[in-house]
């Protein structure tokens, strides 16, 4: 074993990995249990904060290309497609969860409580460019959505199941 390259020693423990324990190693975040589900709420929070943010890093830089390319102010696009990622974090939440009908009302209650609070929260930054306002929007959409269905979804699954 002396004289061994350790890189080659740690690369040939991971071949020897089951797929399973690879995925281990490569844990997705936000962290989940068996069955997909999100296991954290603050997981949850901080992975659509992040997601949201990402998604606002891009649609900055393609409007501020934009904007240089065409001579128009900056920040001008809309900032609610921030809120792509999270979205897609939210299905992939929703699916996992097979508690039957009950999960969709607690999908719509989310949601529609979620863009209630968004669209309030834009009008009132109406001030500021729609890039900014429509992404503090929608990050605030998300952030309500994502901590009611966290734990509605849990307390109807206990209703409903017993899990």
């Amino acid at each position: 074993m002396a004289g061994r390259d350790p890189r080659n020693a740690a690369a040939a423990s991971l071949s020897r990995m089951s797929p399973s324990s690879k995925h281990d190693a490569a844990q997705k975040f936000p962290r989940r249990d068996a069955d997909g589900r999100i296991v954290s709420a603050r997981e949850f929070a901080v992975g659509t904060v992040v997601s949201v943010g990402l998604v606002l890093v891009l649609l900055m830089a393609v409007d501020g290309i934009a904007s240089v390319a065409r001579h128009t102010s900056f920040g001008r696009v809309s900032g609610w497609p921030a809120a792509i990622l999270a979205a897609w974090t939210f299905i992939e939440d929703f699916r996992a969860w097979r508690i039957g009908p009950a999960r969709i009302g607690v999908a719509l209650v989310a949601a529609s409580l979620g863009a209630l609070a968004g669209g309030l929260l834009a009008s009132v930054l109406g001030a500021l460019p729609p890039l900014f306002a429509g992404a503090l929007a929608a990050l605030l959409a998300c952030l309500i959505y994502a901590m009611i269905w966290f734990f509605g979804v849990r307390l109807v699954a206990e209703r409903t199941t017993g899990r």
